[in-house]
């Protein structure tokens, strides 16, 4: 089941899978629910949404699109001025991980 683009988090019971068009990353739950992340658009989210059963149909798994709801944050987080007003308990510092697969 496991292909590039998955990384299963067992302690947590789900799975991480990513797309690259549209470019969006999902968890997806034991329980069956999957959470969209990262899309710049409604229009890009609800095509990635829509984009991830059929992702799963060809693995195998009987799945289908029941449900898309958008939530988006009241605000925006402003990251330079956030990170001057909070030193030094943050940074715009940048940490590079290398995986080994």
């Amino acid at each position: 089941m496991m292909k590039q683009n998955a990384d299963a988090k067992l302690p947590k019971k789900k799975v991480l899978m990513k797309l690259r068009k549209p470019k969006i990353t999902a968890s997806i739950w034991s329980s069956g629910k999957i959470i969209c992340t990262g899309a710049t658009s409604e229009e890009d989210s609800k095509l990635g949404a829509q984009r991830l059963p059929w992702c799963l149909q060809r693995l195998g798994f009987k799945v289908k699109f029941t449900e898309f709801k958008v939530c988006t944050m009241p605000f925006e987080i402003r990251l330079p001025e956030f990170t001057k007003s909070n030193r030094p308990l943050a940074s715009t510092k940048c940490t590079v991980y290398r995986h080994r697969y």
